[in-house]
């Protein structure tokens, strides 16, 4: 197994089995300097077996203030992969996930998505052509029903017409929103529905990528399911998955590995 490499800034304590298949990548426990390398340039994205990697991020860091969020994070996740960030709150999953998904820039470290350097402004659009990052809240416009929603971002994002149908109704039902409900307001859904609105709306042109930032955090169990089955035919297309949780039995469930990070650095 190629490992991961988190560097924390407090010890790390698991109670996860050693039988489980939920492993705990590369996590060393105990104190380290908080001195960030100076950041390296990847010059290649390549896995050490020759196969090209979907995001390769190396000594990646972000400080707010006198505060460390993320600290030297070291992943390598493969095409196709579900890859959890297993933490609690507070421990840096957001931080990282926003880093990644091109949205919140590094203090330090280097990143590629797809080939591309997140630090890149010419590779910017591109990345976020070829990624998702699901809000933990959706937010929408006044006066716009569910539909219209993924009708808009898909006009923004340049999805063309003839797919454009289809897929908002593929994404619409298999999230339990396209019924009786089509033609109400997405303000007037309650939160679960608009939870699951805020979903498709990051699918919506569908990405290769897809950062899910705890995607079942205060869900009832239906709905919790109704994630896990989007995940799963996600991952069926082959999509690649970065999936944070607090849960290590999701994180056993759905993840093919799976890296800690520690709480502890606010």
């Amino acid at each position: 197994m190629n490992h991961s490499i988190l560097r924390c800034t407090s010890p790390v304590t698991t109670t996860q089995p050693a039988a489980s298949p939920v492993a705990t990548v590369g996590v060393k426990p105990g104190h380290f300097d908080a001195v960030a390398p100076p950041r390296k340039v990847i010059v290649n994205q390549h896995h050490k077996n020759g196969t090209s990697l979907a995001v390769l991020a190396e000594g990646l860091s972000r400080t707010f203030g006198s505060i460390t969020a993320v600290d030297d994070l070291t992943l390598h996740i493969k095409p196709g992969e579900v890859f959890g960030l297993l933490g609690p709150q507070g421990a840096g999953k957001t931080t990282a996930l926003r880093m990644l998904a091109g949205q919140l820039a590094p203090t330090s470290g280097s990143a590629l998505v797809a080939g591309m350097d997140i630090h890149s402004a010419h590779h910017a659009r591109k990345i976020r052509s070829l990624t998702a990052l699901t809000p933990q809240q959706g937010r929408f416009d006044a006066g716009m029903t569910g539909p219209e929603v993924l009708y808009y971002f898909a006009r923004l994002l340049n999805i063309l017409q003839d797919e454009r149908a289809n897929y908002v109704k593929t994404l619409l039902t298999t999230l339990h929103l396209w019924d009786e409900r089509t033609n109400q307001v997405a303000n007037d859904y309650t939160p679960r529905m608009q939870h699951r609105l805020g979903m498709a709306r990051a699918l919506v042109h569908s990405p290769k990528i897809v950062f899910l930032d705890e995607p079942t955090a205060s869900l009832e169990q239906e709905d919790v399911d109704m994630v896990h089955d989007l995940l799963t035919h996600l991952s069926a297309k082959n999509r690649t998955i970065v999936f944070a949780t607090q849960s290590s039995e999701e994180a056993d469930r759905l993840c093919d590995r799976v890296s800690i990070l520690n709480a502890g650095v606010h």
